[in-house]
């Protein structure tokens, strides 16, 4: 199935999820996938991953906890935005099998499965679920070859699922142009050195997003797995959107709320750092010269 890879998403969960279902969500998450469930009939339960000092890992006692009768889908967004988790293999066969008791489907978006830091790409639920019929995978050009509102992305799944997920949006979306189709077989064909440079400048830029953040006072960042955002905490920062726009009246530095992304995040801040050196740069200077004043 080709389609942007958010309505391969919500085409997903309006075939698998209905009224009086629910669907777990690990958490924090980007907003789509609880949304597209409450705009199904759904009950969004967002199971929020295990903090640690480096980080993020799962907790699959959580997830266990979390399930029902009702349950239809787990949602799973790695590598992560906004955390950077990367779910390892081990993890994704302990969502695989609690999936494979409870007859749930799995829904893995893999958008950032190239922009990775200790592997060359993450590892991928595809790999690990032996029954296609309990997954459906979401992946996208945007991330990996920057063709981020071209609309070109993909769903993977066993031929009924698909077929199923088609009959969803059929009235409501349609292939990619015939265009961008021929722009994503160039990228296929002839992306590999261009992925390698980005990779090696969301490396450097990641270094120095978390070195920058790191060296302000009060400042928490563990370095993500994957991913282009920085997740970190501020001392004494309990209402996340509130901060956020106090700092952006401040600084001009624009950072997304930890609570955009589900109670999980709350006390979160995420910055971005797929931008030039010198952009970063700036904004750590301006970052740590406001938190500076607010400590006063």
């Amino acid at each position: 199935m080709t389609v942007g890879a958010s309505m391969a998403i919500f085409a997903a969960i309006r075939a698998c999820v209905g009224p009086g279902d629910n669907a777990i969500i690990i958490s924090p998450a980007y907003a789509i996938y609880a949304n597209g469930v409450t705009m199904c009939g759904g009950e969004p339960r967002l199971v929020p991953l295990a903090e640690f000092r480096n980080g993020f890992c799962l907790d699959i006692d959580r997830v266990r906890a979390a399930i029902d009768g009702h349950t239809r889908m787990l949602m799973v967004n790695s590598p992560s935005n906004p955390t950077g988790w990367m779910a390892t293999a081990d993890e994704q066969r302990l969502l695989a099998a609690l999936a494979e008791e409870h007859g749930l489907r799995i829904l893995a978006d893999e958008v950032y499965e190239r922009i990775t830091y200790q592997l060359p790409i993450a590892p991928s639920f595809a790999r690990v679920v032996e029954d296609k019929e309990r997954l459906i995978v979401a992946n996208s050009f945007s991330k990996t070859y920057c063709m981020t509102g071209w609309r070109l992305g993909w769903a993977q799944s066993s031929a009924a699922v698909t077929r199923a997920m088609t009959t969803a949006v059929e009235f409501m979306t349609s292939n990619a142009s015939a265009p961008v189709q021929r722009a994503g077989i160039v990228a296929l064909r002839d992306g590999e050195a261009y992925v390698a440079e980005l990779r090696a400048h969301l490396t450097a830029r990641r270094d120095q997003a978390v070195d920058g953040l790191s060296a302000i006072d009060g400042v928490h960042v563990a370095a993500p797995s994957g991913g282009f955002f920085a997740f970190f905490t501020v001392d004494g920062v309990t209402d996340s959107a509130s901060y956020a726009l106090e700092l952006l009246r401040a600084t001009g530095v624009a950072l997304a709320p930890g609570a955009a992304f589900g109670p999980g995040g709350e006390h979160y801040l995420r910055l971005c750092f797929a931008s030039a050196e010198a952009t970063i740069a700036a904004s750590l200077d301006r970052l740590r010269t406001g938190l500076a004043k607010r400590s006063r």
